[in-house]
C-alpha cells in the first residue's frame, strides 16, 4: 500500500507499507490522502487479506521533524 499526501499520485509520498502492521498512524498535512492498494494473486485462501482504515480529523499541531505544522487529519490502520 502506498499513501501520498493530497488527492492524487502526484503528492508527495509519505511512505510504502506492507505486511502486518497494526496501530499505524500516518499523520497528513492536508485533509486528503491518496492511497494505492495491491495485492498479489495467490491460491491460498482470502484470510487476512486487504486493509481496514480509520480516519480521524483533528486541528491540532503536531511536531514533525524540525518545524511544527497543523495537522487536518490522522489515519490509523
Amino acid at each position: 500500500m502506498t499513501v501520498y499526501d493530497g488527492p492524487d499520485n502526484m503528492a508527495e509520498r509519505i511512505d510504502d507499507y506492507c505486511g502486518q502492521m497494526r496501530n499505524l498512524v500516518i499523520y497528513s498535512t492536508r485533509n486528503k490522502l491518496y492511497i494505492t492498494f495491491t495485492t498479489l494473486k495467490r491460491t491460498a485462501p482470502a484470510q487476512n487479506r486487504g486493509f481496514l482504515a480509520l480516519f480521524e480529523f483533528s486541528e491540532s499541531f503536531v511536531k514533525l521533524g524540525k518545524k511544527d505544522i497543523t495537522v487536518p487529519s490522522q489515519v490509523r490502520f
